[in-house]
């Protein structure tokens, strides 16, 4: 939603104030910023008789009252949410994970905000299943509102559970790009000019003894594909 001005502030009212302390403001102001008087605050001066045009009316300012209430919570909520830490974690996944994607069952504590409580928190372990797409090492993967929870009178205002991805078992990899060492060893012992193998998509892959780069082969994230990088290393 686009951000209203507050047209209590550029009439210089309060939200209480009578229709006629709304107006005589409105007079004066229109009078200072007149373009005769002060041709430099043409824009003051439309959005005075702006804010008077709603303010003015009771339907109108009922609405407009609305949606700048509306949008104070929303600006103290955002302030308010930005104090409460998210919950950050590493989460650890094979390349086959990484490459198909998977569900995986995630435990970790959240801590509840509230004056009742003794020492004005708690903490709750939380045991959860996510969704985790195709993605890339290093990834960072927001739920939102999943994390650590303020609870003010009846409202909750929650931060967000930020996932990191990290591999199980630790190789030459680079983003999301996926590297695979082939041991020139293999093919010699083998006697063969090409050499076949099969990919974690299943795919039967047949090379000569050259590195090769293979195009959108690697992981996904994010609609966007990396490559596959083959490299032979000598092993006699």
């Amino acid at each position: 939603m686009q951000a209203i001005d507050n047209y209590y502030n550029i009439l210089n009212v309060s939200v209480n104030s009578s229709i006629k302390d709304i107006t005589q403001n409105y007079r004066k102001l229109a009078i200072k910023y007149h373009p005769d008087k002060n041709p430099d605050n043409v824009d003051q001066f439309t959005k005075i008789n702006e804010a008077y045009e709603i303010l003015k009316n009771d339907d109108s300012r009922k609405e407009y009252d609305i949606k700048l209430k509306q949008q104070n919570n929303n600006m103290i909520e955002s302030y308010i949410k930005q104090t409460i830490h998210p919950i950050e974690i590493d989460l650890k996944l094979s390349l086959y994970e990484m490459f198909h994607g998977t569900s995986v069952n995630i435990i970790f504590d959240r801590i509840i905000y509230k004056k009742k409580y003794r020492h004005g928190y708690k903490i709750k372990q939380i045991k959860k299943t996510y969704n985790i797409m195709k993605c890339f090492e290093n990834a960072i993967i927001i739920f939102e509102n999943d994390g650590n929870i303020l609870k003010i009178d009846n409202d909750y205002i929650y931060s967000d559970l930020i996932i990191t991805i990290k591999r199980k078992y630790i190789d030459e990899e680079e983003s999301y790009n996926i590297i695979n060492k082939i041991s020139i060893e293999k093919i010699i012992l083998s006697n063969a000019d090409k050499i076949k193998f099969k990919y974690i998509n299943d795919t039967v892959i047949e090379l000569d003894n050259n590195d090769t780069i293979i195009k959108q082969f690697g992981l996904t994230c994010n609609n966007e594909i990396g490559d596959l990088y083959i490299k032979f290393i000598k092993d006699y």
